[in-house]
């Protein structure tokens, strides 16, 4: 997955570079932004669409970042599994 450096109007902001494999797939690093204070977690790349689906019917933060970074010493995501569908 790679993207050039963008923000486009719906909120979203990407990164450029390539997503580090993780433990049982990729991982993506994400950056939330939620009233001017930024939250950085780690996401399967597999549960990334349903995240970005959920903000989109209920904007529940200012902008979401997704890009490629070291994801050693970033926690998880919390509730993952919810994204994961499992």
């Amino acid at each position: 997955m790679t993207r050039t450096d963008e923000e486009n109007s719906t909120g979203f902001r990407y990164a450029q570079g390539a997503v580090a494999a993780g433990g049982g797939g990729a991982d993506v690093r994400v950056r939330i932004w939620l009233s001017g204070r930024a939250f950085e977690y780690v996401i399967a790349a597999a549960a990334v669409g349903n995240l970005i689906a959920d903000w989109r019917r209920q904007r529940w933060c200012g902008a979401i970042e997704l890009f490629s970074a070291p994801t050693s010493g970033v926690p998880r995501i919390p509730c993952e599994r919810l994204y994961l569908g499992s």
